[in-house]
């Protein structure tokens, strides 16, 4: 999890950068690259069980 939290902190910072250089010309493209990298960090934490209220 840590690997997936750190490529996020990766791609953050770089697209800050492109975003920076070039505009909203790679707007959806930055978003769509942090979902998915968020998504990740989401499939590898550890799930929490919910109990239900009675």
């Amino acid at each position: 999890m840590a690997g997936a939290i750190d490529d996020l902190i990766i791609d953050l910072s770089t697209l800050s950068f492109v975003v920076d250089a070039y505009g909203d010309r790679i707007a959806e493209a930055a978003s769509m690259l942090a979902r998915k990298r968020l998504l990740k960090i989401k499939l590898l934490a550890p799930r929490q069980s919910v109990e239900a209220v009675s």
